[in-house]
């Protein structure tokens, strides 16, 4: 699935692989279901991703734009489309691009600031 950031983990994921922090120290293990505590844990140790089962960035976005008002996704579409058309969106590099420019509009256009 891919590497998803802290801010979108939520109470009741679980996790597809181990959290290590500096030093190779075993935070969590895969296979954990993640509480609150475990989420400000988490973020004290400066973790900034985690990879959880059946959620991906493609996926966080595609749900967040999914809850804009028709007119503002379509904002969001095409300033994406813009921004991307002489890429390749099949490049992974690109993709990634693509997902984290997607979820910043897609904030912006829902009133939320920081983040992604």
């Amino acid at each position: 699935m891919g590497q998803i950031s802290l801010a979108d983990v939520r109470a009741g994921m679980v996790l597809r692989a181990d959290v290590l922090a500096p030093e190779s120290r075993l935070l969590l293990e895969a296979g954990t279901g993640l509480t609150e505590s475990h989420l400000r844990v988490l973020s004290m140790w400066g973790v900034a991703q985690v990879d959880v089962e059946g959620v991906s960035r493609a996926d966080l976005a595609e749900r967040a734009a999914a809850e804009l008002a028709p007119p503002d996704r379509a904002a969001v579409d095409r300033r994406v489309q813009a921004l991307f058309r002489h890429n390749d969106p099949r490049d992974p590099v690109i993709d990634e691009l693509l997902q984290l420019a997607t979820m910043r509009l897609v904030r912006r256009a829902r009133g939320e600031t920081g983040g992604a």
